[in-house]
Formats: structure tokens, C-alpha cells, sequence
């Protein structure tokens, strides 16, 4: 009997062992992009998941589908430093200092006046229209349900709750005893509410 032979896939975020005759177009969920690491937040370039836990975040499925990928990716090529001779000197050049921005003389104070050219951009415009509609349509309404002589009704509704802080007792239309409210702002202070 013949060993079974297992391959290890080296897709990013796969990383399962695979047999070569059960490699199917869409065997493989691993991630195409590459890790990225920004404010404590751990995610792939490729999809929109985002972690701050490492193990959550190397959980993630992927995003992708494929074959399994049996070629292991070549390691980064690493810099080796040499180290200095005893006989090698490291000059350092003195960074060249910024030359301070020429400063712009201020004009005298009796000097006249200069008119700047001003522009009204188009999406200003359009919203100075919409006001001008609404409020030409309010003065509209106010006019339809002004009264007769041409005065507009400064009735209470029936119904309306009273403005006043701490009352807010709804207008019957008769006339009611005078509000009992709070004219000051209300305190909060260590658990207990009171008024100013």
C-alpha cells in the first residue's frame, strides 16, 4: 500500500495540507493581498475585515478561491550590513541651514484699500436659491392664513404644551391660573436635581 503523499499549500491565510489529486479550482480560500498593520488594527488589503486581536485576525477567511498553491514564495533577500575597517573614516556633512522666508513689508495703515475680487461658487448658488424658495413659499402660507384685514393669526392652538420648564400643560382654549415653572436652568449636581 502506497503512502498517501500531502503537500503544504503556501496561499496567504491558507496554510492547510492538501493531496495533489483533491486540488480543485476552488479547494483553496486564501487572501491575494498582503497584511496590513495600521493603529493596533489587523486586517488584509484585499477584503474589508479589520481586527485588534492577532489570533482573530490570522482566523480571517478568505476572500479568494483557487487551486492550492504547493511552491513555497521566495524568502526576502536580507541586507548585510559590512562592518567599518579600523582604517575606514565616516564623514558626516553638516545639514546646509534653510535660508528664513523673506518676510512681505505690511503697507502703511493710510495706505487705500484694495477691493478683492469675490466668486460664488455653484453649489452656493443652488443652496441660496433653495433658500429663497423656501422662504418665498413660508411667506406664501403665512399670507393664505392671514385674517381678513391682512394680519397674520397670533392664536394658540388647542392642544399645544406650554413652553415653560417643569410645565408643559396642554392649552384647553379656556383661560387657565397663571404657569407655575422653573425660570432658572435645572442643576445636576452629586445625584439630586434642582432648579436655579
Amino acid at each position: 500500500m502506497a503512502e498517501e503523499v500531502w503537500l503544504q499549500c503556501y496561499n496567504k491565510g491558507c496554510g492547510k495540507k492538501f493531496k495533489p489529486e483533491e486540488n480543485s479550482d476552488d479547494a483553496c480560500h486564501f487572501h491575494p493581498g498582503n497584511p496590513v498593520f495600521h493603529d493596533a488594527m489587523k486586517g488584509w488589503s484585499c477584503c474589508r475585515k479589520r481586527s485588534t486581536d492577532f489570533t482573530e485576525f490570522l482566523s480571517f477567511p478568505g476572500c479568494t478561491t483557487a487551486k492550492h498553491n504547493p511552491v513555497k514564495p521566495p524568502e526576502p533577500e536580507k541586507k548585510v550590513e559590512k562592518p567599518l575597517g579600523t582604517d575606514e573614516v565616516v564623514t558626516v556633512k553638516p545639514r546646509q541651514p534653510q535660508k528664513p522666508p523673506v518676510p512681505v513689508e505690511r503697507p502703511p495703515d493710510d495706505a487705500p484699500f484694495v477691493k478683492l475680487k469675490t466668486t460664488v461658487v455653484g453649489s452656493l448658488k443652488a443652496l441660496l436659491a433653495r433658500q429663497q424658495k423656501e422662504k418665498e413659499e413660508k411667506d406664501k402660507n403665512k399670507t393664505a392664513s392671514s385674517t381678513p384685514e391682512g394680519l397674520v393669526e397670533d392664536t394658540i392652538k388647542v392642544g399645544t404644551p406650554c413652553r415653560n420648564k417643569g410645565c408643559a400643560i396642554p392649552y384647553s382654549g379656556t383661560d387657565l391660573p397663571p404657569c407655575q415653572h422653573h425660570p432658572g436652568v435645572p442643576i445636576f449636581h452629586e445625584g439630586y436635581v434642582s432648579y436655579m
